[in-house]
């Protein structure tokens, strides 16, 4: 059906007649059509979505990475003030036990 043929060439290929036919065929166009333009939407706004979500990951990504830094951080200064605490109430033993000779 690429448009070329003639109404009794149609006719001949096709025992429904065109009353019947005619109707039927722009009812298929219409749903195809109906069809086409709702999985066209449905692919933008999964498009939108997935933009979204990976901005929103990148976000959470950068922040994750900037806590985690602040952690180690942290880490190595509580590490530094459990030494020097130790090193502090080393000293503080020691001049109690000087103070008692």
């Amino acid at each position: 059906m690429d448009g070329t043929r003639t109404m009794s060439e149609i006719q001949e290929t096709f025992h429904t007649p065109l009353r019947i036919l005619v109707p039927k065929l722009f009812k298929s166009r219409d749903d195809w059509k109906a069809k086409s333009h709702q999985r066209k939407a449905q692919l933008k706004s999964a498009k939108i979505n997935i933009r979204d979500v990976s901005a929103s990951r990148d976000k959470w990504r950068e922040r994750t990475e900037q806590l985690q830094e602040q952690n180690e951080q942290l880490q190595q200064r509580l590490e530094r003030a459990e030494r020097e605490r130790d090193t502090a109430h080393a000293a503080v033993t020691q001049l109690e036990a000087s103070k008692k000779k």
